[in-house]
C-alpha cells in the first residue's frame, strides 16, 4: 500500500494540531492538596472559582468469586502532587501523583486521561459526586473520586 503525498500532507497536518491544541485542563491552575493531603484545591486559571473537595477517595475493583466484582472505597490522605504538565498530547502522562490509601503509601502514579481529571475538576467546582479514570494495577483496578 502506497501512501499519496496528498494523504501524507493531511496525516502530518492532522498531528501538529493535535499538538497545537489546547489542553482542555489549560482553564484550570494546577490542584492543590491540602496540609492532610486529604482534600484537594481546584481554582479556575483565571481566578474567577475556587472549591475544595469535601471528601477525597479511591474506589478498588477486584474481581470476587463466581465473575462477580467487588468494589471498596478508601479515604485518601497524604495526597501529593509530584509532577503537573497539562500541555502534553493526549495518552501521555500529564500528572504524576502520590498518596495514602488503607494504610499504604503509592507513589508516582502517572495519570493519561485529561477527559477524567477534567470530570473530577469540574465536579469540585460544582460540589458533586464523580469518578476519574479506572486504572489497572496488579491485582485490582483503582479510580480516584470526590464528594462520595
Amino acid at each position: 500500500m502506497r501512501i499519496a503525498e496528498r494523504q501524507l500532507r493531511q496525516i502530518i497536518n492532522e498531528e501538529l494540531t493535535l499538538l497545537r491544541e489546547v489542553s482542555i485542563l489549560s482553564v484550570f491552575k494546577q490542584p492543590v492538596p491540602d496540609l492532610n493531603g486529604t482534600q484537594i484545591t481546584i481554582e479556575m486559571s483565571d481566578g474567577s472559582r475556587k472549591e475544595t473537595s469535601k471528601k477525597l477517595g479511591v474506589r478498588v475493583v477486584k474481581e470476587g468469586p463466581f465473575n462477580t466484582q467487588l468494589s471498596y472505597t478508601f479515604d485518601v490522605s497524604a495526597l501529593t502532587i509530584d509532577s503537573w504538565t497539562p500541555d502534553v498530547p493526549d495518552g501521555q502522562p500529564f500528572m504524576t501523583v502520590s498518596f495514602t490509601v488503607s494504610g499504604k503509601r503509592k507513589t508516582g502514579i502517572k495519570l493519561k486521561n485529561k477527559t477524567a481529571l477534567k470530570k473530577i475538576a469540574d465536579a469540585i467546582l460544582t460540589v458533586t459526586k464523580a469518578e476519574g479514570e479506572l486504572v489497572p494495577f496488579e491485582e485490582f483496578s483503582a479510580a480516584l473520586i470526590v464528594n462520595y
